[in-house]
């Protein structure tokens, strides 16, 4: 027995995970618009840590893709933990019926990765495939740049090896009809008063008595702390104060440093929330949503050339290299809290 899907195509795309291309390229294969997961995306906190270490202090997420969906497109993900075994009928019977499977693996048994048989790494990728008589799976994820190479072959000895569990993709209905204002509006919430997003989440979800009293918790979460731009200033005086030593991690590449790397996420983030913002003002006609993900989209840039300097630094200790980060970091405060307030002025009815 063999069964493809063939009509499949991978978003290939730097600045999302690789949970969020598999995840975005299924959506789009069955005709939603992946963007809405994204109105989370643009978040940033920054709270001195007990370790001392400035890296672990950040916190680039105000939210993650999985209440979007559901609330707004009524598509829940769930993670199914089989057995490996059982795993593998659930794809057949799923590939038999025209569905492909995401599953989480170990990139040390996935063939066509840097990582096969070298480095345990926790990985997304989409089945596409299966072929009884030679035991193998036809996989697609963001390494393999299907839409160049099409699908690499995993063994069944690999997928009963790396395999950690598989999510599926559940349609119901919405549960509200999509509000640009309140999706633009709960976005900017999380970055003017750092409101744990998760107390939004279940502001909607609890019942009455739940509400009324996460609602008094929000209010007082909101008076207490500092906007997240402000946040912002406190890390880039953090930063300058720092000569940085203790992030220097021995044994690993700059490229995996701790600290770039979370400004690596945030500056995906922010690419991320542009594209939501173009998405949504293309959607519904509404001009001003597109100047504002062209302006998220400068502030990208921004943050990807502030990382630069600090890269740089971690290279070659020139402290006027750090200067420049810290300053850039203090610039992308005012010019986001711009962003956020003209996009709260848009949201007015």
């Amino acid at each position: 027995m063999i069964l493809i899907i063939s009509n499949f195509e991978l978003i290939v795309d730097n600045s999302f995970t690789c949970f969020e291309i598999v995840v975005a390229s299924l959506l789009s294969w069955k005709g939603y618009s992946y963007e809405l997961m994204f109105m989370n995306s643009w978040g940033f906190s920054y709270k001195p840590a007990p370790s001392g270490l400035i890296s672990d202090g950040i916190n680039e997420c105000a939210g993650g893709i999985w209440y979007p969906l559901e609330f707004y497109q009524g598509v829940k993900l769930i993670t199914k933990n089989l057995e490996a075994k059982t795993a593998l009928d659930f794809i057949k019977e799923e590939l038999r019926n025209n569905r492909p499977v995401i599953i989480n693996a170990n990139t040390y048994w996935c063939p066509w990765h840097d990582h096969y048989q070298k480095l345990s790494r926790s990985h997304s990728i989409i089945v596409l495939g299966i072929d009884n008589e030679n035991g193998t799976l036809d996989c697609v994820d963001k390494y393999t740049w299907q839409s160049v190479h099409g699908p690499c072959k995993m063994s069944f000895s690999d997928f009963l090896n790396g395999y950690q569990n598989l999510i599926i993709m559940n349609n119901g209905k919405p549960l509200a009809r999509i509000d640009w204002r309140k999706i633009i509006r709960e976005a900017v919430l999380c970055m003017k008063s750092q409101a744990d997003y998760d107390l939004i989440y279940y502001l909607k979800k609890g019942n009455l008595v739940e509400r009324t009293l996460l609602a008094l918790k929000l209010a007082e979460l909101k008076s207490k702390k500092t906007s997240c731009f402000d946040e912002m200033r406190l890390f880039a005086q953090k930063v300058d104060e720092s000569s940085l030593e203790n992030e220097k991690q021995n044994g690993l590449s700059i490229e995996r440093n701790s600290l770039l790397v979370s400004l690596m996420k945030l500056t995906h983030g922010r690419k991320k929330f542009a594209d939501l913002l173009n998405y949504l003002g293309k959607a519904q006609k509404v001009e001003p949503l597109i100047h504002g993900a062209r302006l998220m989209g400068n502030s990208t840039w921004q943050w990807g050339d502030a990382s630069s300097h600090l890269y740089n630094y971690f290279q070659n200790n020139d402290p006027a290299e750090k200067k420049r980060f810290c300053e850039g970091v203090k610039t992308l405060a005012i010019y986001e809290e711009m962003i956020a307030d003209m996009l709260i002025k848009l949201t007015y009815k």
